[in-house]
């Protein structure tokens, strides 16, 4: 239901917002505090990271209601902008991060510190869960030096795998899974669940990367 008139109705919202972003943090903190190797506690961080996934779906629809878009959304009858704006609203409502479907439909966001991310939608096999992102763009090392690198952060037991283009220089991380049957739709709640573990993945591969790097450079001086 839409906002009412009246600067008091969108203030309380303000307030209310404001409230909820901070209890939404404090749930993101706990749930990686429980998952460090020094205080792993399993069971508390998925009840941490579930009630983090609640909490953020109304901050969500509380930023509708204060822009006044919630009368105006109107679900499309394109199956392939139907999956795109359930990818959109997943990374918005899981990773509260600002997310845009592009000319060519696919869902762009952006995570600081890594890069634009893309979840590209193929309507030919709307199961499979394409999520990848441009991370390094450099000449300054070999392709066979970069190469190397690649191998080696893929020897570890993620389905994040890097790739690096024939003339080196540029190296993206993607992870592929299937999350629904051929040709289906996969389910909203499966996709909110699988995407922190997706990115959480494809950083982790791109950090293994740099480390990985800085240490290679290090010895070779």
């Amino acid at each position: 239901m839409p906002i009412l008139e009246g600067t008091s109705v969108k203030e309380d919202i303000q307030r209310l917002l404001d409230e909820w972003q901070k209890t939404y943090e404090d749930l993101k903190a706990q749930t990686a505090f429980y998952q460090t190797s020094e205080t792993k506690d399993l069971s508390r961080a998925v009840l941490c990271q579930g009630k983090a996934l609640a909490m953020g779906e109304c901050i969500v629809q509380l930023y509708a209601e204060l822009n006044g878009e919630a009368s105006r959304n109107v679900p499309s009858n394109d199956p392939k902008r139907q999956l795109a704006e359930l990818y959109q609203r997943a990374v918005q409502i899981v990773l509260q991060i600002p997310a845009t479907i592009d000319e060519s439909g696919d869902v762009k966001f952006e995570c600081p510190g890594f890069g634009i991310f893309y979840l590209n939608i193929d309507e030919s096999m709307p199961e499979l869960m394409d999520l990848d992102c441009v991370f390094y763009k450099d000449q300054t090392d070999s392709l066979e030096f970069i190469a190397r690198i690649c191998n080696d952060v893929n020897l570890t037991p993620w389905p994040a795998v890097l790739t690096v283009d024939e003339n080196g220089g540029i190296v993206s991380v993607s992870v592929r899974l299937f999350l629904a049957a051929e040709s289906r739709i996969p389910d909203e709640g499966l996709v909110r669940a699988i995407i922190p573990q997706a990115m959480a993945v494809s950083t982790s591969a791109i950090e293994k990367f740099r480390e990985k790097q800085n240490q290679d450079h290090a010895v070779s001086v």
